[in-house]
């Protein structure tokens, strides 16, 4: 297991895998691997999508992914 931190100027729920599994701006704790990200839908954002490879990152020092508004 390892922590996925979303960066995002605001609140939205993110998606890892397609399941709403936490929200933006706080230490997400996912399972080692890759994993597809995305957000709740509404507000245009971009990327539209991201890849990340979790591998143990403890909630110190989590994996970081920003998204934009567009």
């Amino acid at each position: 297991m390892g922590f996925l931190y979303v960066a995002y100027p605001g609140s939205r729920d993110v998606y890892i895998d397609g399941s709403q599994c936490g929200t933006t701006n706080t230490p997400i704790e996912v399972a080692d691997g890759h994993h597809q990200i995305e957000l709740a839908k509404g507000v245009a954002y971009g990327p539209a999508t991201q890849n990340v490879e979790v591998d143990g990152e403890p909630e110190t020092a989590p994996k970081n992914v920003s998204f934009s508004r567009l």
